[in-house]
């Protein structure tokens, strides 16, 4: 029974792991100030993620919230914009979300939900932690 224990997780980390219809790189979060008078500090989120089969982003939000973020997709490398709603067929895409700023958002780690969509019309939420870049 021991023997089979580790082959059979090995198939099933193939299974599920090597079949995503998106996968997320590193989601940079970054702080940016207002730029002219009127307008608010804003969390700005991006990433370039990978399509593996087609997908509708429906919506994008930081876990533990209910309020969607603001979202733009940009196809790479042409960086034709993308309506969010659109279906995306595979291949990479540069995403940018925006969020109001809280000051805690300063220092905490951030975990995006991308709800998704795929072509099998299954509803699936991919996770990322975001990673803080100051301003040099």
């Amino acid at each position: 029974m021991k023997s089979l224990k580790l082959p059979i997780i090995f198939i099933l980390a193939l299974i599920t792991g090597g079949c995503q219809a998106l996968t997320v790189n590193e989601v940079e979060k970054k702080i940016k100030p207002a730029g002219q008078p009127g307008q608010f500090i804003v969390v700005q989120y991006s990433a370039i993620i990978q399509v593996n089969e087609a997908i509708t982003i429906s919506s994008i939000k930081l876990e533990g919230a209910s309020k969607v973020l603001s979202v733009v997709i940009y196809s790479m490398p042409e960086g034709q914009i993308i309506a969010p709603e659109n279906n995306l067929v595979p291949g990479k895409y540069f995403v940018k979300a925006t969020a109001p700023y809280k000051n805690e958002q300063a220092k905490s780690e951030d975990e995006l939900l991308f709800s998704i969509i795929t072509s099998t019309n299954k509803n699936v939420i991919v996770k990322k932690k975001s990673v803080l870049k100051k301003r040099t």
